[in-house]
C-alpha cells in the first residue's frame, strides 16, 4: 500500500471570520474552510448574507442534488451573473420552463450513447499529440497541463464545431474562453450582501470583449452550417441545428444554438484538461499503479487505437481508476 498522499487545498487551522472566508473564497472557495469542515458528512455556514452547504460524502451529495434538490439553490446568483454574458439562457444557468424545454432538445444529442460517433475524433487527435511528442529531443520536459489543455481544446472544438472549423476560428474560441475565465469575477458582491437579483452588475471591459469575440465566431459557424445543409459532417452544433422539440416541433433559435454550444464547450474543456493532468501526476507518484496501467494498456491494445466498444469491457481497471481520479479531484483529498 502506497503512503503517497496527494496534494489538496490548504485548510485553515481555525474557523475564519465571515470577512476572512469571503476574501479567501474569492480565489479558492475550497480553501476558505477550516480542517474541521471536512470531517463531517454535511456542513452549513454563512458567507455574509449567503448560506453555504458542503457535502463531504456520496450520500449527502445525492441528498442535495437528487432526492431533495428542491430545498437547495444549485444555480446561485453568483454563477448566473458570472456566466450570463457568455451563455445567456444556456442550460447551465437556466431554470423552469426554459431549462425543461432546452433539456428535451439538448440531452439526446450529448447522451453517452452518442459517444461512438465522436470517438474517432478523440483517438485521432490524441494520436497527433503523440506524434508531436515523439519528435521532441530525448529527455525533453513536457508541461502536462498545457498539453492536456491543448488536447482537450482540439477535441472539443472538432466535436462541437466540426472538423472543418479551421485553426483561426479554433484559436479565437480558445483564446476568448481563456480571457473570459481570467477576467470574470468569481464573486457576486450584490448577492453576497443579500441585494436583489435584478440589480445591474458591473462587468469589466475585458469580459465584454472576450464574450463578443466568441459570439462572433460562433455566429459565423452557425451561418456556415445553415448555408451548407446535408454536408454529412458529424458535429454537436450540426445536431443542434437539426434538432426539434419533441413536444412543439420548434427548432432552436440562433441565439439558443450559440448559448448551448458554449455550455457544452465549457463543460468539456477546462475540467477535463485539469482532471487528465492531475491523473497523470497521481499515476507518476505511485510506480506500482503506473506499471499496472501500462500492462493493461499493452495487453488490451498493443499497437491499436482504443475504441468505445473494446476499452470499457477489456480495460475495466483503467476505467475505474480514471473514474476515481475524477471524483477525487472534485471532492479534494482527505488525510
Amino acid at each position: 500500500m502506497s503512503e503517497f498522499i496527494p496534494p489538496f487545498p490548504k485548510r485553515l487551522p481555525e474557523e475564519p471570520t465571515a470577512w476572512q472566508r469571503f476574501w479567501l473564497g474569492r480565489r479558492n472557495l475550497m480553501g476558505a474552510w477550516p480542517e474541521a469542515a471536512f470531517r463531517y458528512d454535511f456542513v452549513a455556514a454563512k458567507i455574509l448574507a449567503k448560506q453555504i452547504f458542503i457535502c463531504n460524502t456520496p450520500e449527502t451529495v445525492q441528498y442535495a442534488f437528487s432526492t431533495h434538490n428542491s430545498n437547495f439553490e444549485r444555480k446561485s446568483p453568483t454563477m448566473r451573473h458570472m456566466l450570463q454574458p457568455l451563455i445567456g439562457d444556456g442550460l447551465f444557468i437556466s431554470e423552469g420552463e426554459t431549462w425543461r424545454k432546452r433539456r428535451r432538445i439538448v440531452s439526446p444529442i450529448i447522451h453517452v450513447s452518442r459517444l461512438s460517433e465522436f470517438a474517432p475524433v478523440m483517438t485521432n487527435t490524441a494520436r497527433d499529440m503523440i506524434k508531436r511528442w515523439r519528435r521532441l529531443p530525448e529527455g525533453a520536459t513536457i508541461d502536462v497541463l498545457s498539453e492536456m489543455s491543448q488536447l482537450t481544446a482540439e477535441i472539443i472544438c472538432r466535436t462541437v464545431f466540426g472538423q472543418n472549423l479551421g485553426h483561426e476560428r479554433a484559436t479565437a474560441i480558445v483564446e476568448g474562453f481563456t480571457e473570459f475565465q481570467r477576467t470574470v469575477s468569481l464573486v457576486d458582491l450584490p448577492s453576497a450582501f443579500g441585494l436583489p437579483d435584478w440589480l445591474p452588475r458591473f462587468r469589466r471591459p475585458a469580459v465584454r470583449r472576450s464574450t463578443k469575440r466568441i459570439q462572433r465566431v460562433l455566429d459565423d459557424i452557425i451561418a456556415d452550417y445553415r448555408a451548407r445543409k446535408n454536408s454529412g459532417e458529424i458535429s454537436v452544433i450540426g445536431r443542434l441545428i437539426d434538432a426539434r422539440d419533441e413536444e412543439t416541433g420548434e427548432p432552436l433559435s440562433n441565439e439558443a444554438l450559440r448559448n448551448e454550444a458554449v455550455v457544452i464547450f465549457m463543460a468539456g474543456y477546462e475540467t477535463t484538461a485539469s482532471t487528465l493532468a492531475f491523473a497523470w501526476f497521481l499515476i507518476s507518484q505511485v510506480p506500482a499503479v503506473e506499471a499496472r496501467l501500462h500492462d493493461e494498456i499493452d495487453s488490451v491494445l498493443g499497437d491499436r487505437s482504443p475504441t468505445c466498444q473494446s476499452w470499457p469491457i477489456h480495460a475495466p481497471s483503467s476505467r475505474r481508476r480514471f473514474g476515481s481520479f475524477r471524483r477525487f479531484r472534485c471532492s479534494g483529498a482527505k488525510r
